[in-house]
């Protein structure tokens, strides 16, 4: 003890200001820490359901793409037939 002193360490200094040092760490972390930590918990669970709705309605567009297109192809060939069949009837 008397070797600390001589350097200029006081031991009860030291001990105070490491409970200072616990009472501001819990401190923080009881109003900063806490509160960040759900913000973020809430946010990364917006985000995926945002990613989940994004990717079901891109399913759904897929889908409805794929029916226009064999709608589409459907009257072609429907078109097709009765151009043919137009034909006939004009030769």
């Amino acid at each position: 003890m008397d070797k600390l002193a001589s350097l200029g360490i006081d031991l009860w200094s030291m001990v105070l200001y490491l409970g200072n040092t616990a009472v501001l760490m819990v401190v923080l972390i009881y109003l900063l820490y806490k509160p960040i930590n759900k913000f973020l918990e809430k946010r990364q669970k917006e985000i995926t359901d945002s990613i989940d709705e994004a990717q079901k309605l891109q399913e759904k567009f897929q889908k409805e793409s794929e029916k226009s297109h064999e709608d589409r192809q459907k009257a072609e060939a429907k078109l097709r037939d009765e151009l043919s069949k137009l034909q006939k009837f004009t030769e």
